[in-house]
């Protein structure tokens, strides 16, 4: 969603004009309040202009955003009944909180959302990723390699899977 949805109107007339059955995003609000902008409240607001019955949202952690602090995850918005759910986290953190400075990029808590979907074919795994960001680009930190790695393990445990996300695996997966 680009910081909540920084381009939220073109990214709500794409969403109804392409009617997916699974929508995977990330860097989604969670705000509560008709004062909020629509993209501090983006949960809401596409439950509210789009057709998905069952959703699921994971919070990643707190915004101190200049509007106030607002919840930021993931959410996984789905046509198809959501039978289970679950998050991990990737970056062990010990807070809550977060404000947007580049020094804080590697320690911002990123999340593994993991949602069941029950699929007229049988169960399905979609798995929703918000990468770790740091300042390495493609060189990965050894961080990075470690979230790839966990992730990959889970997602290729002989699932019938999709996974969406901000993640470019490009390290050896053992």
């Amino acid at each position: 969603m680009w910081w909540g949805g920084n381009l939220f109107p073109a990214i709500l007339d794409f969403l109804e004009s392409e009617d997916p059955h699974i929508v995977a995003l990330q860097e989604v609000y969670d705000g509560k309040g008709p004062q909020l902008e629509d993209r501090y409240r983006s949960v809401e607001v596409l439950q509210a202009h789009l057709s998905y019955p069952h959703y699921d949202y994971a919070q990643s952690f707190i915004h101190n955003s200049p509007v106030g602090r607002i919840p930021q995850g993931n959410a996984i918005l789905s046509k198809l009944p959501i039978s289970a759910r679950s998050k991990r986290f990737l970056v062990e953190t010990d807070r809550e909180e977060y404000e947007d400075t580049p020094e804080q990029w590697p320690i911002l808590p990123r999340i593994l959302q993991h949602v069941k979907l029950d699929s007229p074919t049988g169960e399905l795994n979609v798995f929703n990723i918000h990468g770790v960001w740091d300042l390495d680009g493609y060189k990965y930190s050894p961080a990075r390699q470690k979230w790839v790695k966990s992730f990959w393990r889970k997602l290729t445990a002989g699932r019938t899977s999709s996974w969406r996300g901000t993640v470019t695996p490009q390290v050896a997966i053992s």
